[in-house]
């Protein structure tokens, strides 16, 4: 047959090549073309060859696939052995043969025929070629050539098996590393994607360490201290992750800066093959320990960040858990309000956060009131917080216990009056009255009782809750404070309540002086007796024209002059005169008829207290109605305000 091909200088077309003229070229030792061959290859399980023209096909197509790592002829040539286990031995020799001269393309022929379809028997030989190469690369390849192949190999699927020839050539190429910066580096960034044993065993060399050339991710992974949030940026996300893990594991706060908390909480979420670190290194495994042991060791900052990026979040789970870890720190307070200012939630869910964390018991009533207190200095007191000013009011209203700072109470006050609030007024009102009541400047409690009753006089039940207060205050106060606050209110403005309860206090105890009531009302009865008979005596009565006498009253005292002596004499003449005028100018100063409200008697209305005194005569009736009983009890005051 081979008497029958032309002779010609050319090579045969592929397409032009019969299977007789294929056989004779390859058996004369000519040069096929690929085409025809891959024809034959495929041709083969219908029109098969004898064994040594097989084996000629197959020689000259596995010289073809190695050195063009061409994955189709590979394919061909694996098919035919995987159908003849003669054929498959035979041509596997001939691959080991070539495994010490080539090893990468024995790999790529391999893994050709694992690419195309599974099959158990390639596994092992996929496994030994990367071990081979891997080997020689590392023997006689320089650092990049070592880490391409470490790299295809840590690519490969998960089905092939290779995590044991990755860790292998990990480890075979870490002496080379010490000396070999940037090998040293690529082997920590390949290690932390594929194999956290290998990774462990890199960090735990200090000579792979010493030899990093980039000082941020030397001091990140030996001392737990640099800028971490950088590594994410450089060298990936599983490296970030070992960094900060190992920081984590030592307790080493300086590492895990507010940045690396929101860069960790972010990898929580990331796309599935994003991470290839496993066990300690996960993001989950990381919050986890700073959620269990993070409060003894995290910086403010850093717990701030995590309490902050969970609320913000919506994991309100992992910010009660931290707060249960915290709550016995002394600026747990400062932690909180931050968290919560900076997470955008809303004054509605921040106070359902706060109440839950008075029924966990993680913070106290008084940490509530100073968390609101805080949070409303933060929120600079805007109006949209009045729902947190009123749980606040509702706070101190049932606690009397719990204290506030002046400032706060007086900003609730200021906002409340503005938006009309009624609670909010009443019980800061109420709360300011009593701080008040510490002040010993008379000045300044002046300034501060006007700006108290400007504030608290639109809502009744304010104002009456404030003169009961401040007829009770006054009443504790002697009578040289009294004085001077009088003088102090005579130049404030808008007092004149306060001022009336004052000035009415101050007459009082000036009319009772320091006599018990027994003793007051027995002066009262011994001047009722001398007013009475004076009158009795000497005013005339409608029905006897009587007219005085004054000689016979000269007559009268002169004949008991011994009984005084000139100056006691001089003293009744002169109190005598007092009386008088005391006498008219207190008539003349009484309610007239005419003031009388509904047509009412004067007199009735005063003793009922229908009307009230204008004058000391006036006073008299009033007190007399009071005593005797004929006044309601009330005053008209709400002495009960709530």
């Amino acid at each position: 047959m081979a008497s029958e091909l032309p002779i010609q200088n050319d090579k045969p077309a592929a397409e032009t090549l019969s299977r007789e003229q294929a056989d004779a070229l390859i058996a004369s030792g000519g040069d096929l073309p690929m085409d025809a061959l891959k024809t034959v290859l495929r041709e083969m399980s219908s029109v098969p060859a004898s064994p040594e023209l097989q084996a000629l096909y197959l020689k000259r197509a596995l010289d073809n696939a190695l050195d063009t790592r061409d994955p189709e002829i590979a394919l061909l040539i694996a098919r035919i052995m995987d159908a003849n286990e003669v054929v498959d031995g035979q041509v596997w020799a001939w691959l080991s043969d070539e495994m010490g001269k080539q090893p990468d393309a024995v790999y790529a022929f391999v893994r050709a025929r694992l690419a195309a379809e599974p099959g158990e028997r390639w596994l092992p030989r996929l496994q030994h070629a990367a071990n081979t190469s891997l080997q020689v690369a590392i023997a006689d390849g320089d650092w990049i050539t070592i880490h391409n192949w470490l790299k295809l190999i840590a690519r490969e699927p998960a089905a092939y098996d290779l995590a044991d020839s990755f860790a292998r050539g990990i480890r075979l190429a870490q002496p080379r590393a010490h000396d070999e910066p940037q090998l040293a580096t690529a082997l920590i960034v390949l290690a932390a994607k594929r194999n956290q044993a290998s990774l462990d065993a890199l960090l735990a060399d200090g000579a792979i360490l010493d030899a990093l050339t980039d000082e941020n991710l030397r001091a990140v992974l030996t001392d737990q201290e640099g800028d971490a949030a950088a590594i994410l940026n450089v060298y990936g996300a599983d490296v970030f992750l070992a960094a900060v893990a190992r920081a984590t594991q030592a307790q080493h706060p300086a590492l895990i800066l507010p940045a690396v908390v929101e860069q960790v909480w972010g990898l929580l979420t990331a796309p599935a093959g994003t991470i290839h670190v496993t066990g300690d290194y996960t993001p989950d495994a990381i919050l986890e320990s700073w959620i269990e042991a993070g409060a003894d060791w995290l910086h403010t900052d850093a717990i701030t960040a995590l309490l902050r990026i969970a609320l913000a979040d919506r994991r309100d789970d992992i910010f009660h858990r931290v707060i249960s870890r915290i709550s016995e720190r002394t600026d747990l307070i400062a932690l909180v309000s931050d968290a919560l200012y900076r997470s955008g939630r809303g004054v509605n869910e921040v106070l359902a956060l706060i109440s839950q964390m008075v029924a966990n018991r993680n913070i106290s009533a008084q940490g509530a009131v100073d968390l609101f207190a805080r949070l409303l200095r933060i929120w600079e007191w805007n109006k949209t917080t009045l729902l947190m000013m009123a749980q606040l009011a509702r706070a101190i209203q049932y606690h009397p216990e719990l204290t506030l700072e002046p400032d706060v109470l007086w900003h609730m006050l200021d906002i409340a009056a503005e938006a009309k609030e009624d609670l909010i007024t009443r019980v800061a009102a109420r709360r300011i009255a009593s701080m008040l009541e510490t002040v010993e400047d008379d000045a300044a409690l002046a300034e501060a009782l006007t700006r108290l009753v400007t504030r608290a006089s639109w809502n009744n039940g304010a104002r009456s809750q404030l003169m009961h207060w401040w007829r009770g205050f006054a009443r504790s106060q002697n009578a040289a404070r009294l004085a001077r606050l009088e003088k102090a209110f005579d130049k404030a403005k808008g007092l004149d309540e306060l001022r009336s309860i004052l000035r009415t206090l101050i007459a009082f105890r000036r009319w009772v002086g320091k006599r018990t009531l027994g003793e007051f009302a027995d002066a009262i009865s011994a001047a009722y007796e001398i007013l009475d008979t004076l009158a009795t005596a000497f005013d005339s009565d409608a029905r006897d024209d009587f007219r005085f006498d004054p000689a016979t009253v000269r007559a009268e005292f002169d004949a008991r002059s011994e009984e005084l002596n000139p100056h006691t004499r001089k003293i009744l003449a002169n109190d005598l005169k007092e009386i008088a005028t005391l006498i008219a100018d207190m008539g003349d100063h009484r309610s007239k008829p005419g003031f009388a409200r509904r047509g009412e008697d004067v007199d009735r209305a005063l003793m009922t207290g229908g009307q009230e005194p204008e004058s000391a005569v006036d006073t008299l009736k009033w007190l007399s109605g009071y005593l005797s009983g004929a006044q309601e009890e009330s005053d008209g005051e709400e002495t009960k305000a709530n």
